[in-house]
Formats: structure tokens, sequence, C-alpha cells
């Protein structure tokens, strides 16, 4: 038996440690670090922080006998902006700057920011039973359309999210990266 639950403070440790593999690169541009340890240190604090884009408030998480085995990061598009403050002011109390974090979204959109599974249970469903509860979060909070960007390298997890119902919208460089942006709308 599952269930999907918000993520608590306290499930820091793992719910990072997950959501960090699925960041990519986009994890050293969130947290101005390129040390893992620091990465993985700011993205905890990050986690802790309810006001922040990944702030657990906005984690829902995948569990199996009390065992954490997915994860995914929701946020309104509309409210991009205004969860990034906190972690531009972390940034800028590291001794780092940025004056702003490139926006992934648009309004309208509930984002999935994040989405990972333990490689242990990869392949038994995990990722489609999250975006299924992700879309049924977009209805509750009247999103217009589920929203990611994928990695233009990793073309099987595009094809992945296709099976899924999205299509490709266009593409969007983060990060001095290349994504494309791929859309959900809700029927």
């Amino acid at each position: 038996m599952f269930e999907i639950s918000h993520a608590t403070p306290g499930d820091s440790k793992e719910a990072v440690g997950l959501l960090r593999e699925a960041m990519g690169e986009i994890a050293m541009t969130l947290t101005q670090e390129s040390d893992e340890e620091r990465i993985l240190s700011a993205l905890e604090e990050y986690f802790k922080n309810p006001s922040t884009r990944i702030g657990y408030p906005r984690v829902w998480l995948y569990r199996e006998k009390d065992e954490i085995l997915g994860a995914i990061n929701l946020y309104l598009g509309d409210e991009a902006k205004r969860l990034d403050e906190a972690i531009l002011e972390s940034i800028r109390n590291r001794g780092k700057h940025l004056e702003a974090l490139e926006v992934e979204c648009e309004e309208g959109d509930l984002y999935i920011d994040s989405i990972a599974v333990s490689p242990k249970a990869r392949g038994r469903g995990i990722a489609k039973k999250l975006i299924e509860h992700a879309y049924g979060e977009a209805r509750r909070l009247g999103a217009s359309q589920l929203s990611l960007v994928v990695d233009c390298d990793k073309i099987e997890v595009k094809e992945y999210y296709a099976r899924l119902g999205f299509v490709t919208e266009g593409e969007k460089w983060l990060g001095g990266h290349l994504y494309y942006r791929m859309k959900k709308p809700l029927v």
C-alpha cells in the first residue's frame, strides 16, 4: 500500500536527496554553489523554509511502509517570483550574488519543478502516480495546465512525458542549458 502526502521539515534529508538528482545543473544555479555538499546544504535550507519554491509545503512524497520512494515539487506559476525571494536572500547571506532566478513557468500553470523516484523503486509506476497526483492538485488549485521543463539531452525523458499527455511548447534556456518546455492542459 502506498500514500502520497505532504512533506514535513523532518523529511528534508531524504526528500532533498531524491530531488537533487532530478534538478541536475539547475541546483547549482539555484544555490550558487558548485560543491555537492554545499549544494545539498543550501537545498535543505530551502526545503525547510516554507516560503521557497522547494519548501516542504510544495513537496509531495510517495511512501510505502513509511519509506520515501518518490517526491514531486509543485508550485503555481503565479507564485514563482515571490517564492524566489527567500532563495535570493539566502544566496546573498552566503556572500554570493544573483539578481534574480529565471522563471521556468507561466502564470496559470501548476509547475512540476522536480520529480524523482528512488533508484531501487524505478519502473514501478511511481512517477506516473505522482504526476496523476499533480494533475489532481492542478484541478484543485484552479490551474489551467501542468508544465515542466526537460533537459534537451534527455530525449527518453521527454518521450516519457509525451506518453503521459504532455506536449512540447518550445525550448527555454535556464542556467546556460537548453530545456524543452512541456505542458499538459487540464481537460
